[in-house]
């Protein structure tokens, strides 16, 4: 007995020493020592002129580059006392800064959703599985800067790091996406000073931190190193309000003034605020006193009594330049901040800017560059908002952190409405559905409650002075716990000019926003038609969009038109995160998660791959279909016979003076007439009606396209960039069944019959009669197809395919095993029917197929399919396939292009005469999927360099592919598996599908939502038909 008690005694004081001795990144409540507090991005310069031109400052240096690295398994083996300026690295590598450990070649990226890369247990961390990275760079201090303050700014942090100064230990930060300072200057000494950092992969911070996304280590942003006065500007906050009539300007400036010299001092701050062309509306002079050790907070206000907001339309900004001077004028230090006067406002259940409601066409994005992981370039950033603008997107969240600053400075300066999103996400702790998660998860326990509260005024004081941020985000995917509750005070005291969101706030009291993700369609409905609405409702996440996807796209914004509170939301999301990677055989390819070598962690696949572009920007598909349904200028026919057209202006703040217009009329895909049309006068959210001299519609099928264009180049969009269009039947297509004229030469045996066209190139059938089935056909001494149509009834799947498990459901269809039931014939002067009867075997129906052999050497192929067994699972696709010749590359086709389309995802798609090669249709979705459809076309021609080929008409719309791919190589099998698009090849064949109709794509979700109904091919009944050509000449 008393041998157990020693026992237990001595567990207990082991527990307790554990407890005691835990390192500082497993303690919640420890997550800063000795950082400087959180405050706006404010350059110092020596002059006001200086501050104006917003250039590089003499008193900032960027010290990144090239660093020392030593990266180590576990913080255990890291090398001791590296931090000293004795210690020797010359055997170290370097490594970029900024850069990702893993990318650059240090560990393994790891791509998770939900559940943490490492055992769940917060706030512990494998001690034996944490890797560490350890950083030396010297850097010269400027001459003069000794006598001033340092202070050490590292844009983003690591997830949690330690920090020396030539030697001394200055301190220790968590959170990897908003910025973490020191004050160094006690530290430093003119000429080479020497910095180390020690980071580690995971800290207790991690569990914040678990978006949707590549798990990568290392600074994802700059350092530098800024010169201060011992009093200088150390915070300030401008705001540029509206009054009620949303023309005057109500404009204030808290300017904090920090004195940490030895003696009080007395000085002066000075507000200028100038117009964007430069000249001076305004300036305020204030005097100010401030004590050793002190902070004094300086307030300005004033009414302008006409100012020109900014909008997402016309972002017109102002300069604020706020100086610090000295009792006899002399500047001490200035600073700049661009100021955009606008009023955002929650009234009627609706979100308001500067008056007008808002419609969000928004998308979430991440941090992401395929070469280096988090790390983006400014370029890059512009590229994106540069996209975002030509596609008609509006407002972007910044899922799920902090983006860089230079992307607020570009959203302010070219239009884009943020909702910028604080650094926390505890997904894989249980959300708000989970009856469990208030035992464990961090928003509901009192130790990680400061830790939330750091992220979120990280984010607010660092973003406040961004006119393009008018929503805060407290986090996504992390609870409703009763951290929010005060975090949600704090902002609103803090910040009064804008609004705040949870989303898991659902319609509780932590949010302004309704702002769910993902709502099933009827959900929204409900929503939509709800009269009692006290919020906003705007989805955080929608239509996901995942490899092939975005279907149904409109029927959101149908939806969300029944009521005035649904405003939009943002898509899921922006950019593919595929990873630059090359493979054995020297190729590159998108790697996605498993790709490098994470086995020994969990990865969710391809997951990372939602965007509406592609890793290097190239614009998805889907994209097209979301800026139709974005587009803010409509047109409607409303009197045909007139040609009386309407122009709606959906702008909230533009005329329409900006753009040109024009209109071509099309007989069936060929230009008969076409015309400007004189810009209309048009006041925002109205319309205008115009008459257009239109061409009387004689036989054959007539569409109206009208667009419009950028009139001259504005920023980021040239000068004739289509902005919005639109396509307008005037009068239909006439399906005419094919007639036969002349004689037919047939020949027959037994169980086969050969016939012979009239025309001049010997055109003829070869059919099997015991089965009805086509055998040859030839024209001018070749065979037409090397591979003769055949049923087709599958589909590789797409990412939605898989995510709804249609593989398993739906397998019956792809091994198409059939039985012959036997066949007919009709013989008739000028034409041979042969009918074949087949049993399905897989999925019990019946089939039919109906060959027409004409006197002019077409052949008409009618299929028939009907359910017969008690449970035959829906059809992937209901068409024929059939291989042709290699060189058939020129793909000429009457129907909706240029880009693949769908059923459920066409609006932006016309109707048109499209040339085309074979080789262009398979879109390179980061993971092979079904790609490169086509629908309702009405004809189509595919011929070699010779012009020999075939033409294919339908007997009403088809859906139709034509590329050098067969499903059996998009399409893995059973199982998903690690495919790319360098694992195709290019078959030296090409496969032509041509369908009745394929199901729709979906994109409500990837992970079991089905495309809507109508899309579906449910029916117990299904037929079609076409008629083939040959081109011979």
């Amino acid at each position: 007995m008393r041998q157990l008690i020693i026992s237990i005694l001595t567990l207990l004081c082991c527990s307790l020493a554990t407890a005691q001795e835990r390192p500082v990144w497993e303690q919640p409540e420890i997550f800063a020592i000795n950082r400087m507090p959180h405050r706006a991005t404010l350059v110092p310069y020596p002059s006001v002129e200086a501050a104006a031109q917003r250039g590089v400052s003499e008193y900032v240096v960027d010290i990144s580059g090239e660093w020392k690295f030593c990266w180590s398994k576990c913080p255990a083996e890291r090398p001791e006392g590296f931090w000293s300026l004795e210690y020797d690295d010359s055997k170290w590598a370097t490594i970029a800064v900024p850069g990702n450990w893993e990318v650059l070649g240090y560990g393994v990226p790891i791509y998770t959703n939900v559940n943490y890369p490492f055992p769940k247990n917060p706030p512990y961390i494998p001690h034996d599985d944490n890797p560490t990275g350890c950083y030396r760079h010297t850097f010269e201090l400027p001459k003069g800067w000794a006598e001033r303050r340092t202070i050490l700014h590292f844009e983003s942090g690591l997830a949690a790091m330690h920090v020396w100064v030539n030697g001394h230990k200055i301190g220790y930060s968590q959170g990897t996406k908003t910025a973490v300072e020191f004050d160094i200057t006690e530290y430093v000494a003119e000429g080479e000073n020497m910095v180390a950092v020690e980071g580690y992969r995971w800290s207790d911070g991690s569990y914040l931190e678990d978006q949707d996304f590549w798990r990568l280590s290392g600074f994802d942003r700059g350092v530098k190193i800024y010169s201060v006065d011992k009093v200088r500007i150390a915070d300030a906050f401008v705001i540029g309000d509206l009054d009620a009539s949303y023309t005057k300007g109500l404009y204030s400036a808290e300017v904090v003034v920090e004195n940490v010299d030895s003696e009080p001092f007395s000085g002066i701050v000075e507000v200028e605020l100038r117009d964007a062309e430069g000249a001076v509306v305004k300036r305020l002079e204030r005097a100010c006193s401030v004590d050793k050790g002190c902070l004094e907070r300086i307030d300005f206000s004033l009414e302008l009594p006409k100012v020109k907001s900014w909008n997402y339309e016309k972002p017109y900004l102002y300069t604020s330049l706020l100086t610090l001077k000295d009792i006899k004028g002399n500047v001490v230090e200035s600073t700049v901040v661009r100021t955009g006067f606008r009023k955002v406002e929650i009234r009627d259940a609706q979100l308001w800017l500067n008056g007008k409601r808002l419609m969000i066409n928004g998308v979430n994005i991440h941090e992401h560059n395929p070469a280096t992981g988090h790390v983006v370039s400014r370029e890059l950033m512009l590229k994106d908002i540069t996209l975002m603008k030509q596609f008609n997107l509006n407002a972007v969240r910044t899922s799920h952190y902090p983006q860089p600053t230079e992307w607020y400075d570009l959203c302010d300066e070219y239009g884009i409405l943020l909702v910028d999103e604080a650094n926390i996400e505890a997904h894989g702790c249980g959300t708000g559905y989970d009856s469990s998660y208030p035992k464990f998860h961090p928003s509901h326990r009192e130790e990680w409650k400061a830790a939330h509260h750091d992220r979120v005024q990280a984010m607010v004081e660092r973003d406040k002075n961004h006119p393009s941020v008018i929503i805060w985000s407290m986090g996504n995917e992390s609870s409703d716990g009763e951290v929010y509750g005060e975090m949600y005070e704090w902002i609103h005291e803090r910040d009064r000019t804008r609004f705040v969101q949870l989303e898991q706030g659902y319609s509780g009291p932590h949010t302004d926003i309704s702002c769910p993700m993902y709502p099933p369609m009827e959900e929204l409905r409900r929503w939509a038609e709800r009269k009692d609405a006290v919020k906003p409702y705007i989805m955080c996440e929608f239509a996901h969009a995942m490899g092939n996807s975005t279907g149904n796209f409109r029927e959101y914004f149908d939806i969300m038109a029944l009521g005035k509170h649904m405003q939009g939301g943002f898509i899921w999301d922006w950019v593919d995160q595929g990873i630059d990677a090359v493979g054995n055989d020297g190729r590159h390819y998108w790697g996605y998660g498993g790709d490098f070598g994470a086995w020994m962690y969990t990865h969710d696949e391809n997951f990372c791959c939602n965007g509406v572009v592609s890793p290097d920007r190239t614009p998805h598909p889907g994209l097209y279909e979301v800026k139709k349904v974005y587009q803010d200028i409509r047109f409607e026919l409303v009197d045909a016979d007139r040609g009386k057209l309407r122009i709606y202006n959906d702008q909230l703040f533009s005329t329409l003076d900006d753009y040109a217009f024009s209109y071509e009329v099309l007989c069936e895909g060929r230009v008969v007439a076409s015309g400007n049309i004189k810009t209309p006068k048009c006041a925002p959210e109205s319309y205008v009606d115009i008459v257009l001299k239109l061409p009387a519609s004689d036989v054959g099928e007539y569409m109206l396209n009208v667009r419009a264009t950028q009139r001259a180049a504005h920023p980021l969009i040239p000068a004739g960039h289509v902005v919005a269009q639109e396509q307008i039947v005037l009068s239909a297509y006439d399906f005419e069944r094919a007639v036969s004229e002349g004689k037919l030469e047939i020949e027959k045996g037994d169980g086969w019959l050969v016939a012979y066209a009239s025309d001049e190139d010997e055109t003829g059938v070869l059919f099997n009669t015991r089965t009805g089935a086509l055998v040859r056909y030839v024209s001018a001494g070749r065979d037409l197809v090397s591979q003769l149509p055949e049923p087709w009834f599958w589909r590789a799947m797409t990412d939605n395919d898989w995510g709804e498990g249609l593989q398993r459901t739906a397998n019956v269809w792809r091994t198409n095993r059939r039985k012959s039931l036997g066949g007919t014939v009709e013989e008739h002067e000028d034409r041979v029917v042969v009918r074949g009867e087949y049993y399905l075997v897989d999925a019990p129906s019946k089939y039919v197929v109906t060959y027409t052999f004409m006197a002019d050497g077409s052949l008409q192929v009618e299929a028939e399919w009907e359910r017969e067994g008690d449970y035959v699972p829906e059809l992937p696709r209901f068409g024929m396939r059939m291989i042709l010749p290699a060189d058939y590359k020129n793909f000429t086709y009457y129907g909706r292009g240029p880009w693949e389309n769908y059923s459920d995802r066409k609006e932006s798609a016309f109707l048109g005469l499209w040339e085309q090669s074979t080789d262009e249709q398979l879109f390179p979705y980061v993971r092979p999927q079904e790609s490169g459809n086509r629908c309702d076309v009405r004809w189509l021609e595919l011929t070699n360099g010779e012009g020999l080929g075939i033409r294919v008409e339908g007997l009403q719309p088809l859906s139709v592919s034509a590329m050098p791919y067969r499903s059996e190589d998009l399409d893995p099998g059973f199982t998903k598996k690690q495919m790319h698009y360098s694992d195709i090849e290019p078959r030296r064949e090409v496969v032509l599908h041509v369908d009745l109709a394929q199901r729709g794509l979906g994109g409500d979700t990837s992970w079991g939502a089905q495309p809507h109904d109508e899309y579906r091919l449910t029916a117990d009944r299904y037929s079609y038909g076409y008629v083939i050509r040959p081109i011979n000449r």
